[in-house]
């Protein structure tokens, strides 16, 4: 078998018919590659390799056990292709005369998504779908999709979330798969089916980085279980709560949050949650990091000077900007000492007035953020996330509400991650007002 990934698809084909390799043999060499034992081992050979693997299996430890099954199941996909490999040859030789129609459905976006959904729809692939918990830890490894995810993160991530679920041992297994049906479309004279399962099969295999028509409809699928799964452990969160969903769409902001803080500040209700998220730690997972998510945002927005509604007064910040002149003005007259020894170089010295600014932050949020200014810093944070979405930031504003309701909702914010950079971002930001003011006074 010739070694596919040495060939360019634009040399000539190494068979000598004088075509191009991927007008000639690529196909052909590419589903033999599914399989290295296709053309080469009988039926009989794979049959006592399995005999052997349960022999093996039967005194082998759980996870042993388990990896053998995972064998028997690739060797079992070897053998239906080894069965069939002389009528999988002859099905893509009938199919190279329906390359055309075939690439005028790939330039049909709507009938090729149509066609994809109805065929990989079939039971025959469901071997080959996601379950819910891979779907469940490619969320956790590369982030949750949300419904207002602006188009080029969705265009990220989910390229990004289809690599994590299919890597080399299931893109091997899909593709012969694929390459099994292959005969039965051809017979039956559905060539265009038979070219998409072909085409996919190839490129599971010709390009392992890249998404294809069969994965794009195995990651759908798994989207929708996930989607579903995770619904009915929403609905079960609600039913802890004796709402429905209708009542909770129901509320005007103002209710929702007064509804939370009686939630939170009843005992009993707090081990129900509990003990509900200790049997559905997905969904404490997927609360986990969307807050992290919201957060990130948060900072963006501040980063951008897109969130002025979110920092704090002159009037809070000012006796704390005195409080960080004092500190840093020994500091940079130690600089200024060594400057002409060489001894000091910028990057160093911005990492150290950064972390003095930090400090000074930490120490502001217990004492500016008492439980009174808490609820209404959070309040006004959902009036700035209102006109967010307003404007059409529905991702922004929904970053800014997740982010800030649960300075509501805690008892101790010791532990909150956004505060420091709330009361960080206000200094910054009242400093360099301060400079320029002063700027313009000398000009």
């Amino acid at each position: 078998m010739r070694d596919v990934r040495k060939i360019s698809r634009n040399e000539p084909c190494p068979c000598g018919s004088g075509k191009k390799y991927k007008h000639c043999c690529l196909r052909h060499d590419q589903a033999q590659a599914a399989s290295p034992t296709a053309g080469r081992y009988g039926p009989e050979d794979v049959a006592k390799l399995r005999d052997r693997i349960r022999e093996l299996m039967a005194s082998a430890p759980p996870e042993e056990a388990r990896r053998g099954s995972r064998l028997l199941a690739e060797l079992d996909d070897m053998a239906a292709l080894a069965n069939r490999w002389e009528e999988i040859e002859a099905a893509q030789k009938t199919l190279q005369a329906h390359r055309a129609g075939y690439k005028a459905l790939l330039a049909n976006p709507q009938a090729l998504r149509e066609r994809v959904e109805r065929l990989f729809a079939k039971e025959d692939y469901d071997p080959l779908r996601f379950t819910v918990d891979e779907m469940q830890r490619a969320f956790e490894a590369v982030g949750y999709l949300h419904p207002d995810d602006e188009p080029d993160v969705e265009a990220t991530k989910i390229p990004a979330l289809i690599k994590h679920l299919a890597g080399k041992e299931y893109r091997q297994r899909a593709a012969m798969r694929l390459l099994a049906h292959l005969p039965q479309y051809v017979a039956a004279g559905r060539h265009l089916d038979a070219a998409l399962i072909e085409d996919s099969a190839c490129r599971l295999l010709e390009q392992p980085e890249e998404s294809n028509p069969f994965l794009a409809a195995m990651f759908m699928d798994g989207l929708q279980r996930w989607s579903e799964h995770s619904q009915a452990a929403k609905e079960g969160t609600l039913q802890i709560l004796g709402l429905s969903e209708d009542q909770l769409r129901a509320m005007t902001p103002d209710q929702a949050r007064e509804w939370l803080r009686a939630q939170a500040a009843d005992p009993a209700r707090q081990a129900q949650f509990e003990a509900y998220y200790d049997q559905h730690p997905e969904l404490a997972e997927q609360a986990r990091a969307d807050l992290e998510a919201a957060e990130m945002g948060v900072i963006a927005l501040l980063e951008r000077g897109e969130a002025q509604p979110l920092l704090l007064s002159p009037g809070e910040v000012d006796p704390w900007a005195h409080v960080a002149a004092e500190r840093i003005g020994p500091q940079l007259r130690r600089w200024a000492e060594a400057l002409p020894k060489g001894k000091v170089r910028r990057r160093p010295l911005d990492k150290q007035l950064q972390g003095i600014f930090f400090q000074v932050a930490q120490e502001m949020v217990p004492a500016i953020f008492t439980r009174e200014r808490l609820r209404q810093y959070a309040q006004d944070a959902q009036g700035f996330a209102r006109t967010l979405a307003a404007n059409g930031q529905k991702q922004a504003a929904r970053h800014v509400r997740m982010a800030t309701l649960p300075l509501e909702l805690a008892a101790d914010q010791a532990e909150n991650r956004l505060l420091p950079i709330i009361a960080y971002a206000s200094l910054l930001a009242y400093l360099k007002a301060q400079q320029e003011a002063l700027d313009r006074s000398a000009a």
